[in-house]
């Protein structure tokens, strides 16, 4: 097991914005000008706290890469899967079982439990909108996740070979010159 600082206190600033834009873009907002403002950028919360998994979990693997020397995918994979899955398909199976119970389920949406058991509703969820089973509208934060967790691994290691091989500067200078408009220094 890699011993390292998992909890960065640092980021807990950041995990607090990320939450309320979160909370003011799933709230009532009437009455308050700035609550209403915020609401419209509330999904960059979601981004937030995305950029954050990806940042740690890139950190965990480079940290046991170096420890170890190499990154054992299988361990990584059982890690995700047990922090994560059991509490995931309690709430799944719950949420299914109650939308039985009060005939929210049609042959119509049926498709949908097929996304959330097998972490693939983020796609049904871009072009059929939220989820219609109740409760689980936000689980397409989690099939996306589920998502970067099986590419992460394999990711890494050419990532990191790149930067090893070109460093830091010979990434940051093309995607600098990508990114710079001449236009705007005038």
């Amino acid at each position: 097991m890699i011993k390292s600082k998992v909890f960065l206190p640092e980021l807990d600033g950041l995990r607090f914005i990320a939450f309320l834009l979160i909370f003011i873009h799933h709230s009532s907002t009437q009455g308050v000008a700035i609550f209403r403002e915020i609401k419209t950028i509330g999904w960059l919360g979601v981004e937030i706290f995305f950029c954050l998994s990806a940042f740690l979990l890139t950190r965990l693997l480079l940290r046991e890469r170096d420890q170890f020397g190499t990154v054992d995918v299988y361990k990584f994979f059982m890690r995700r899967i047990l922090r994560i899955w059991p509490l995931y398909f309690t709430y799944v199976i719950l949420a299914i079982i109650l939308s039985v119970y009060w005939h929210v389920i049609t042959s119509g949406n049926l498709h949908r439990i097929v996304g959330l058991l097998t972490f693939t509703d983020n796609f049904f969820a871009a072009f059929q909108g939220f989820n219609p089973i109740r409760f689980t509208g936000h689980l397409w934060t989690i099939s996306y996740e589920e998502q970067f967790y099986l590419c992460l691994p394999f990711f890494v290691p050419y990532l990191l070979l790149i930067y090893l091989t070109i460093g830091y500067e010979g990434v940051k200078r093309p995607l600098m010159q990508r990114l710079y408009a001449p236009a705007f220094d005038k």
